[in-house]
């Protein structure tokens, strides 16, 4: 399997093998508490902030609330990471900006 493929076998919103092993909890604009799940290796590779929190000396969680973006935000970035292609000109200025300081936050550089 090809690199460039991975998105189609493996991603946040995969029911396919291997199960996520993370889950984040983040508030939807509505204000309700939504799950997005991802895999902790895919991550840490894609950000060393991820990589400390997940595999540094500490004992990482396996339920992770955040509460400084929307559901929604959140879970374009786990999209973005697991090699989703957006069409930027779908999401405003506000979506864009908050997604800009979670690749700020999480030192995703390509973002």
């Amino acid at each position: 399997m090809a690199v460039h493929n991975l998105s189609m076998f493996i991603g946040p919103t995969s029911t396919t093998c291997p199960p996520p092993d993370v889950t984040f909890q983040v508030k939807t604009k509505e204000g309700t508490v939504k799950e997005v799940k991802a895999h902790k290796l895919i991550l840490a590779f894609a950000s060393d902030v991820f990589n400390r929190e997940f595999y540094g000396s500490l004992t990482s969680e396996d339920i992770i609330e955040i509460k400084d973006s929307t559901q929604e935000v959140f879970q374009l970035f786990m999209e973005f990471i697991y090699n989703k292609q957006p069409d930027w000109k779908d999401y405003d200025l506000r979506t864009l900006a908050s997604l800009y300081y979670l690749g700020e936050k999480y030192n995703v550089k390509v973002l």
